[in-house]
């Protein structure tokens, strides 16, 4: 969580997004959620590699997170290849 939060960061900043003007209630409850998860330094050093994250970085680790959260439901990830 800490990872994509910090890439959010880094990647959106670049084009001009900020996820706490797009959504101000849920993204601050995000973050606190993560944030509760984990050692204030864990969570620090997490964001901290998000950020150094390319877009390819990104979608590769979206997409295992996803993929493992589908198939703990029963669901299976098929990748539509690159794009």
């Amino acid at each position: 969580g800490a990872v994509l939060l910090g890439a959010v960061e880094a990647i959106g900043g670049r084009v001009g997004y900020s996820p706490e003007a797009m959504d101000p209630v849920d993204s601050s409850r995000n973050v606190a959620a993560v944030r509760s998860a984990l050692p204030e330094d864990d969570f620090h050093r997490a964001r901290v590699v998000g950020a150094g994250l390319s877009r390819d970085d990104v979608t590769a680790v979206a997409r295992e997170l996803l993929g493992d959260a589908l198939e703990d439901h029963g669901t299976r990830v098929v990748s539509s290849g690159p794009r």
